[in-house]
């Protein structure tokens, strides 16, 4: 669920691009399965827990 909380770029939307009978459809959110998707979510995780390390506490 991580994954679809990360914005896509408006300009890259259509890179994610699917046709279905019913019509033409573009994320908005990053989808599971971009070849990118794992790093991405990966470096954002690291940011936000990197600016909150003093917060977080590791068992």
């Amino acid at each position: 669920m991580g994954y679809f909380q990360v914005l896509i770029n408006p300009e890259h939307a259509k890179y994610t691009a699917f046709i279905t009978h019913i019509g033409k459809f573009e994320y908005t959110r990053m989808p599971q399965g971009l070849v990118n998707s794992p790093s991405t979510f990966a470096r954002l995780m690291v940011e936000i827990f990197w600016k909150n390390q003093k917060f977080i506490t590791i068992l």
